[in-house]
């Protein structure tokens, strides 16, 4: 669990998941957070060498196009392509002023916590404006469809907040939720273990009506070693 989540206070958890699809992931911003990590010339050289020069073309309904220049965004289908975005997004949360910020891959998650409801909201709010910005900065693009946030307190503190809290990220109301997905772990508003334990038990469920299926046709051993099935 998050450090600030504490079930005594208003807490909140936005989800900004997948958070960011690229527009114009430059070359020369790129090596310039390269060379900020401390890589020396002969590497960024390297990497600018690597990157620069290259070409695409697309095939439609049996026509070739004409080759084109690629002047921007990530390698994709590549090992190196994935990492260089990592790298290009990993100061993100050093544009938080009052949230948490911790990252996997793609997804974010920032984390608040307060015991007055508009004093969060105003915080919240402030944050999700200097993410817009950072990501204005960095040619990038919040996912707002994907994201969302959860308020978490008690049961009986939740049920004062009424519906007046609203989330905006560039003019666009972020979706609230009681439940979400946060790498593999399902967690609710009052960090039960409910959903995720519900969860589990119908995947357990479904495996086990698969494994009774295919009992007659495959050989025990296989059976019991089969861990795809959950």
């Amino acid at each position: 669990m998050p450090q600030k989540l504490k079930i005594n206070s208003v807490n909140t958890l936005p989800i900004l998941a997948p958070i960011l699809r690229v527009n114009y992931l430059t070359l020369e911003s790129l090596l310039t957070k390269l060379k900020f990590m401390g890589m020396d010339n002969s590497t960024l050289k390297w990497f600018k060498s690597d990157l620069s020069g290259r070409q695409h073309n697309s095939f439609v309904n049996g026509i070739l196009s004409d080759e084109q220049s690629i002047t921007c965004g990530e390698l994709q289908g590549s090992i190196l392509g994935p990492l260089l975005f990592l790298v290009y997004i990993n100061d993100l949360t050093t544009s938080l002023e009052f949230s948490t910020g911790r990252m996997y891959a793609d997804d974010t998650n920032i984390t608040f916590a307060s015991n007055n409801l508009i004093d969060l909201e105003r915080e919240m709010n402030k944050d999700l404006r200097n993410i817009a910005t950072w990501l204005t900065a960095n040619k990038l693009t919040l996912n707002i469809l994907k994201s969302e946030y959860m308020l978490i307190s008690s049961r009986q503190r939740i049920a004062t907040f009424g519906g007046n809290f609203k989330l905006e990220c560039n003019g666009m109301s972020l979706s609230m939720v009681v439940k979400t997905k946060c790498l593999g772990l399902r967690i609710d508003k009052h960090l039960t273990w409910d959903s995720h334990v519900e969860s589990i038990t119908k995947k357990v469920v479904s495996a086990l009506v698969m494994l009774k299926r295919i009992k007659t046709l495959v050989p025990y051993k296989n059976l019991i070693h089969h861990k795809a099935l959950f």
